[in-house]
């Protein structure tokens, strides 16, 4: 046939180009026999690309029904492009799904329902506004905790909330305090970046194998998220002399912290390596200098600790 699966990569993806540009409705069941079996992510792609043309909206709104989970995704992939599904409607897919691709896409697209706004052109992207509260998540998350895969997944969507209110922040905390399993909490601790109040949860995790990485990265984004002049509007992009001496200011705060702790916990704590990463990564000022007590902590990290990751990460910041 002209789109068989038997075919090299190239020629399904040129038949499945030339179905598409002949708009041939006769050949549906030809590409959705290729899409059930399709590995290649272009080709998978393109069929998709030519199910929005070639078939009736009411007939790939059935598919999502389909016994097979290519087909159905395929389908949720077109419906989504087109807006032609509702939130409601794909966070019910979401709990009724069995497949986790198929899943995770509906998930993703519920967080973001809506078509997406353009910048001005002074940005080539396209921003996103989350349109799930978090308590709506936190709420199913809870639900599925019988579902171990779903549950999962909800977590990682919590973990890449944009989650911005002082309310929505304190529940989000309150919610990963009460996680018992790291797994889980390593999924949900990135969110924390947003919420100064999370600091005490930040360094904690540092001394926690599972969650040490993930609290290097949050604690850094702690930094850039604390200051909203990072945000891409004509008038802060004026601003710009002032955009960084807010990023300098947040730096040196959350970096004066963590050197405090450091200081207090002692050479040895298992947290001092993934903490002073973090403060290497962070945007400190050219005058940034380490005083007092701090300094202190961070020489007996020279004497006491061998390990050469840590010696190297102590001396680049003494030498700043």
């Amino acid at each position: 046939g002209l789109v068989g699966s038997e075919m090299c990569i190239r020629d399904r993806f040129e038949g499945v180009q030339a179905v598409h540009q002949a708009k041939s409705a006769a050949a549906v069941d030809q590409l959705l026999d290729l899409l059930s079996r399709e590995k290649d992510r272009l080709v998978f792609y393109s069929g998709w690309q030519a199910l929005r043309d070639l078939a009736p909206l009411k007939k790939r709104e059935n598919w999502l029904t389909n016994i097979d989970p290519r087909i159905r995704l395929a389908a949720l992939l077109g419906l989504q492009q087109d807006h032609a599904i509702t939130q409601r409607e794909a966070f019910d897919l979401v709990e009724r799904e069995l497949d986790s691709e198929v899943r995770s896409w509906a998930l993703t697209y519920a967080m973001n329902a809506t078509p997406p706004k353009k910048m001005p052109n002074t940005k080539a992207r396209v921003v996103f506004d989350q349109s799930v509260p978090i308590a709506d998540l936190i709420e199913r998350a809870g639900k599925a905790a019988g579902q171990s895969g779903l549950r999962l997944l909800y977590l990682k969507m919590i973990g890449r909330a944009s989650v911005r209110s002082g309310g929505q922040q304190q529940e989000l905390l309150k919610f990963y305090r009460r996680l018992h399993h790291g797994a889980e909490r390593v999924l949900v601790l990135p969110a924390l970046a947003s919420n100064l109040a999370a600091f005490p949860d930040l360094w904690v995790a540092l001394g926690s194998e599972p969650l040490r990485e993930v609290a290097v990265g949050a604690l850094v984004n702690l930094v850039r998220l604390r200051t909203a002049a990072l945000r891409s509007t004509e008038e802060q992009i004026r601003s710009a002399a002032q955009n960084l001496s807010s990023v300098n200011t947040a730096a040196t705060d959350i970096a004066t912290r963590l050197l405090g702790e450091i200081s207090k916990a002692g050479p040895s704590d298992d947290r001092v390596g993934g903490a002073l990463r973090a403060i290497e990564d962070m945007p400190l000022p050219a005058n940034w200098r380490i005083a007092g007590s701090e300094l202190k902590g961070l020489l007996d990290v020279l004497e006491k600790r061998p390990e050469p990751d840590v010696r190297r990460s102590a001396l680049r910041l003494l030498g700043k």
